[in-house]
């Protein structure tokens, strides 16, 4: 299952990128899920970045090659997700009596569809926001193969920290009420996907010998500290309000540059299994178990409590049983 050349250290993080990002969508109590929250924002980043890490490919036409296959497969894997939680959310909103509201206020509106396609903002038509990425990683793919093509690799290297910094400066300018402009502006594939995925594409080009950078181990293990304390202090500043924060940057650089340089530092079986197999489909499957946790659970206090990490399970069981059924019917068909 595992091979031994993997590198193991990054499944583990890509599983604990999984459980914060269900914890983003339903938090875990307490000023400890709030302040978790805050750390968990590294997540969505984490994930572009590792799409961008190995997409780094120094035979350009391999790398189209490869690039075409992952854009079908995020293709299908968008409209599936996207008609599932379409057709949930059909079903939520009959059960709740919004259905008429629904349907006028968002699916018979123009604007809703532009949010949806120009800033992937799936909320409104689908009543889940997580898919997002989806549209996002697609879209992202889409631009990386003409960037690809063209050998634009560079010019994109340098925008990614002016675009990133822009970026932090409207959320904070958005806290102190000096603008007020919607999240879904900023958060889209072209301000927030693109730019984490050259960030993780720009350590593969310039991260090439591990052995190089292993005396640096130290530091990074300093910049922990420092990021904890970084983490807390933002919490105390900005509370709960941001999309990304200065230090889900730095905690994303962090988590890749140890896998890089120690593959096998973090060599936990179990949540290797789930990063390596599992976590895209946790990722997809998660709120449709958060939904019903907010229709049928929140009378039962101390599950729904601590629901984040019910969700999460929940969220694994199936992943895995889906898993087995593809397993299954690929057999037969062979057969």
């Amino acid at each position: 299952m595992m091979d031994k050349s993997e590198n193991k250290s990054l499944f583990f993080f890509k599983a604990l990128a999984c459980f914060c990002v269900v914890t983003i969508h339903f938090r875990l109590p307490g000023k400890f899920g709030e302040l978790f929250f805050v750390f968990s924002r590294f997540a969505v980043p984490f994930f572009f970045m590792i799409s961008g890490y190995f997409s780094f490919f120094e035979n350009k036409d391999k790398g189209i090659i490869v690039i075409n296959r992952r854009i079908k497969k995020v293709l299908f894997l968008t409209a599936i997700s996207f008609f599932f939680y379409f057709f949930v959310n059909i079903s939520v909103k009959l059960y709740e009596g919004s259905f008429p509201i629904w349907v006028n206020t968002y699916f018979l509106n123009v604007k809703s569809y532009i949010y949806l396609f120009v800033f992937n903002w799936t909320t409104p038509i689908i009543g889940v926001g997580s898919i997002w990425y989806l549209f996002a990683i697609l879209y992202v793919y889409i631009i990386y193969k003409i960037i690809l093509k063209h050998n634009l690799h560079k010019i994109f290297y340098v925008l990614t920290p002016v675009i990133l910094g822009i970026v932090l400066i409207v959320e904070y300018l958005q806290f102190k009420k000096v603008i007020n402009i919607n999240e879904v502006y900023y958060r889209n594939f072209l301000l927030t996907g693109l730019p984490f995925f050259m960030l993780g594409n720009m350590l593969r080009a310039n991260l090439k010998s591990r052995e190089k950078y292993k005396k640096y181990m130290p530091l990074l293990i300093v910049m922990v500290v420092i990021l904890l304390v970084l983490t807390i202090n933002e919490y105390k500043v900005f509370g709960t309000s941001f999309s990304f924060y200065f230090s889900s940057i730095l905690w994303g650089l962090e988590f890749f540059i140890i896998s890089i340089m120690h593959p096998s530092i973090f060599d936990f079986k179990y949540p290797c299994i789930i990063g390596k197999m599992y976590s895209t489909d946790i990722y997809i499957i998660h709120y449709f178990f958060i939904i019903l946790f907010n229709l049928f659970l929140v009378k039962f206090q101390i599950i729904y409590k601590f629901g984040a990490i019910f969700i999460f399970l929940l969220s694994l069981i199936a992943s895995i049983g889906f898993n087995k059924f593809m397993e299954l019917r690929k057999k037969r068909i062979e057969i």
